[in-house]
């Protein structure tokens, strides 16, 4: 999405990163988005937009109580949260009966502390 948008956008701070030698990640293109940049602001929203697509799918089909956000991108907290809450409550028949929508609070490093916790301290060999 965010290379799309640089096609669109070629003087946008995406390019200016890409230029630098630097890898396009979800931090860079919401960092570049939050300064206004018109590339970062419409990569962000399709992505939330195809997200809150997705978790609204979950809700219809599981009902839960919460859903948590992880991996890289939710380190965005706060702002994220309310972007997608907002985006869901548009897609659902019944806005107040969306879930809490949280970022995880081990963001993309979840997986490997679970894994380290769950490690066996005694290896037969």
């Amino acid at each position: 999405m965010a290379q799309e948008m640089m096609g669109k956008y070629p003087d946008s701070l995406l390019h200016n990163y890409r230029n630098r030698g630097e890898l396009l990640n979800g931090k860079i293109i919401f960092d570049a988005a939050s300064k206004g940049d018109k590339a970062g602001e419409q990569a962000v929203e399709k992505y939330i937009k195809y997200l809150s697509y997705g978790i609204a799918s979950c809700i219809y089909i599981f009902d839960p109580e919460c859903i948590i956000l992880g991996g890289g991108i939710s380190n965005q907290g706060r702002n994220l949260e309310v972007m997608v809450k907002q985006a869901v409550e548009k897609e659902i028949d019944l806005p107040e009966k969306c879930p809490d929508i949280v970022c995880a609070e081990l963001g993309n490093d979840a997986g490997i502390i679970g894994a380290a916790l769950n490690f066996p301290k005694k290896l037969a060999i």
